[in-house]
């Protein structure tokens, strides 16, 4: 019996020994990648995010359709370039020509603002200073012209890494089944259906989620487009358009989607920037009282207070893009927790098949055995 004791504590120090070595490696790879990791990690999980939408828009055409999914892939990729296309030669002519309106509105607003300084006892304080600047900004032209190129450095480097995240999204959306078993693979054999579960449960959250999102950034945009449209705002389509993009970002997209419009309107005064305001706030209202509990929390229920949190870790540790994915990485994190440890670990009975409750619930008994199917 004692020698079945120490082989057991043998056993379990080795496999201790092993987890140790192993998270060690990994903390010393990820110093050593530094960056890099960080920066692959974000197009990764960009490319997944991606991947799941347009696999849930591909599935929900083969089933209205009736046609095989490798067709409906196609037919929805070949639709989003066509949407894409169809708005650009839509509005491109309007866009330039509100512009042209917007830079002459500027160019007015700049030469009153030039007026009015010229005129105050301030003026000749201000030359001064300006007139004394002129050797610090020759001295620091090379420090400019090296921002500049940092700049268009960095431009190039996100135009890569879209293009980038749109190839791996399709061929994540084209052939889900391949990636899941691979990945399925690391896994240990009793532990595999279970982990399946987990991510047939993910993706058909992820689907609900997706589905719920695009149609509250339809609402915003369209209702903020035509309300800016009906107070004479220029540019109210692409703020708009603009708009109901950034109400993918909850919480903190709505602040960055008020920022163009009150400047825009500020152009023509106060008063057209503070009623763009109280359009803003009153459609902000109505979507989280109306829409939010009828449309978001039917598909997946998370606390506000997390949400802002995730979206706080993820922009440290990934940087800006952390905003986009901080929702859908909290979804994948809190189904996990649920499945994995509050109903495996602690034993708590699973909520009714299609139907999770507490911190978040689910509604995809159909997107589930999609997820199944795909997978």
């Amino acid at each position: 019996m004692l020698s079945a004791m120490t082989d057991d504590t043998r056993e379990g120090a080795v496999r201790a020994a092993k987890i140790i070595v192993i998270g060690l490696g990994g903390v010393a790879l990820a110093y050593v990648l530094g960056a890099p990791l960080v920066h692959y990690a974000a197009v990764l999980a960009c490319a997944l995010l991606l991947g799941i939408a347009m696999w849930a828009i591909a599935s929900a055409v083969s089933r209205r359709l009736h046609l095989p999914y490798r067709a409906s892939l196609a037919l929805t990729l070949l639709a989003l370039v066509g949407l894409v296309v169809a708005f650009s030669m839509w509005t491109g002519p309007q866009i330039a020509a509100q512009v042209d309106d917007l830079e002459i509105a500027v160019r007015d607003g700049v030469e009153r603002a030039r007026t009015w300084v010229e005129e105050t006892p301030l003026a000749r304080r201000i030359r001064e200073r300006v007139g004394g600047m002129d050797d610090q900004l020759a001295a620091r032209s090379g420090e400019m012209l090296g921002s500049v190129q940092r700049s268009v450095a960095s431009g190039l480097g996100a135009l890569a890494d879209t293009v980038i995240v749109i190839f791996l999204a399709v061929f994540f959306a084209a052939t889900p089944r391949r990636y899941v078993d691979g990945l399925l693979m690391l896994a240990p054999r009793p532990r595999r259906d279970r982990l399946r579960e987990v991510i047939h449960a993910t993706v058909g959250t992820l689907r609900s989620w997706f589905a719920a999102r695009l149609f509250l950034m339809t609402v915003i945009g369209v209702a903020f487009g035509v309300g800016l449209a009906l107070l004479g705002v220029p540019l109210a389509l692409p703020i708009g358009v603009i708009t109901g993009a950034l109400a993918f970002i909850p919480f903190i997209g709505a602040i960055l989607a008020l920022v163009p419009a009150v400047a825009v309107a500020f152009l023509q005064g106060p008063e057209k920037a503070l009623q763009v305001l109280v359009l803003y706030l009153v459609i902000q209202f109505l979507e989280t009282n109306l829409l939010d509990p009828v449309v978001e929390s039917r598909a997946v229920n998370l606390p506000p207070a997390l949400v802002v949190l995730a979206q706080l870790v993820t922009v440290v540790y990934l940087g800006p893009v952390g905003v986009l994915v901080a929702t859908p990485l909290l979804v994948v994190v809190v189904v996990a927790v649920r499945m994995l440890y509050v109903e495996d670990v602690l034993g708590e009975p699973a909520a009714p098949h299609g139907e999770r409750r507490g911190l978040f619930r689910w509604r995809p008994r159909r997107a589930h055995r999609e997820a199944s199917a795909a997978t």
